[in-house]
């Protein structure tokens, strides 16, 4: 861990421990480049053929009754939207200058359709700092492999939802004959290609959304994974994000005993190939709903100081399901943003949720992404409450399932 890393931990802390404001910038920063997609998978609370209307913050905000519903007009004006290049490009350079370590590529569509995507990652990576993105991976082309590979990219998240080309067709509805297989050809040339410049990155997780329609195919995702030689392997339990229009994704019961089944042989060829997976996590969460809100009448929340996301459109979030923005860096740089008064008033409510007994105003907090890293962070903060939050984690499944 380098020591401009240790800085910003350390000034995350202080923060947190101030309890009011932050000293740093946030630990990691995801930043949305655009909500144009080429894929519409099955899952995708923006594309998916299963809902009606793509599932934006202002959607779900105006779900909880907090703002009022978009228009058709303005949905549809939404998904063609990239992030400004100079705004991001200035943006970058703002959370580099206030410490940010992590920068998380994704957002409401394909980040590499962005006609500058690349330009901006290898400005994080010129700036000495990690990258991540999630990718549905048809975009990756020798001549991008060769980009990433060259600026030493850190991590590529790939969700391909299968292990064959059949099953890819039923999770991506509509796409082209033989992407399964450009996909796959391409991943050998980017094991190729790390191999021949001797270096280790960009690691390559493979990702699986568990949904009713590819629940029987895990054994053939997890040969696929060994085939491309990833590095690790990802499954999480389909969540419908709060849209009635995705229950058709859930598993019935029989499906999930069935999955049960098949876990112990997809470990045991991970294991054989030395590919990381998250089996564990995924195998306690797969026969209850994750609910973290329980959580949240014991600990705080520290999001405020951890982490930021910011959209395509500028508007900037506490967290992936926090729906209210807290300003926009279009018009308000991201300095002022982040020690702005909305911002500390979010801080304060969020570091006081455990005593209030209710949820943050805009935030799904009973299914928190962040809920790992809180929990992590409260035991370090208060080592004497581990034994009441032990039995607490096995009855809700909190932590978060990064592949191990």
């Amino acid at each position: 861990m380098s020591l401009r890393q240790r800085l910003t931990q350390a000034g995350v802390l202080a923060g947190i421990v101030h309890g009011g404001r932050a000293f740093v910038g946030p630990y990691e920063a995801g930043l949305w480049l655009s909500n144009r997609c080429n894929l519409r998978c099955i899952h995708c609370y923006f594309y998916s053929p299963l809902a009606p209307e793509p599932n934006y913050f202002e959607v779900r905000a105006a779900r909880q009754g907090a703002l009022p519903a978009p228009s058709p007009e303005e949905l549809r004006a939404r998904r063609s939207v990239d992030a400004d290049a100079q705004a991001t490009t200035a943006l970058i350079d703002d959370l580099v200058g206030m410490g940010t370590w992590l920068f998380h590529f994704g957002g409401a569509g394909e980040p590499l359709l962005h006609p500058e995507g690349l330009e901006f990652m290898a400005r994080v990576k010129h700036a000495g700092r990690a990258c991540c993105m999630n990718t549905n991976g048809t975009l990756l082309e020798p001549g991008v492999i060769d980009e990433l590979v060259r600026m030493g990219f850190d991590e590529l998240r790939l969700t391909t939802m299968a292990g064959t080309a059949e099953l890819y067709q039923t999770t991506h509805p509509g796409s082209r004959a033989g992407t399964f297989e450009r996909l796959r050809e391409n991943l050998l040339v980017l094991v190729d290609r790390r191999a021949a410049a001797g270096a280790a990155r960009p690691r390559l997780t493979l990702v699986c959304v568990v949904v009713r329609q590819n629940c029987e195919g895990l054994t053939d995702f997890a040969r696929f994974a060994r085939e491309v030689k990833a590095d690790s392997v990802a499954l999480f339990p389909v969540g419908d994000g709060g849209d009635p229009h995705m229950a058709p994704l859930l598993l019935t019961q029989a499906q999930v005993e069935g999955v049960r089944k098949h876990l112990p042989q997809m470990a045991r060829l991970l294991k054989e190939a030395g590919i990381g997976h998250n089996l564990p996590w995924f195998s306690m969460v797969l026969n209850r709903r994750r609910d973290t809100a329980a959580l949240y009448r014991i600990i705080p929340c520290y999001v405020g100081w951890l982490a930021v996301q910011i959209l395509a459109e500028g508007d900037v979030h506490a967290c992936c399901q926090c729906s209210l923005p807290l300003g926009n860096v279009r018009n308000t740089p991201m300095p002022v943003l982040w020690h702005g008064a909305a911002y500390n008033a979010f801080r304060r409510a969020a570091r006081r949720i455990n005593r209030c007994g209710e949820p943050l105003a805009g935030c799904a907090c009973g299914v928190c992404a962040n809920s790992g890293a809180n929990l992590r962070i409260f035991r370090a903060l208060h080592p004497l409450s581990r034994r009441r939050l032990r039995a607490l984690e096995r009855q809700s499944a909190i932590l978060d399932g990064e592949a191990e």
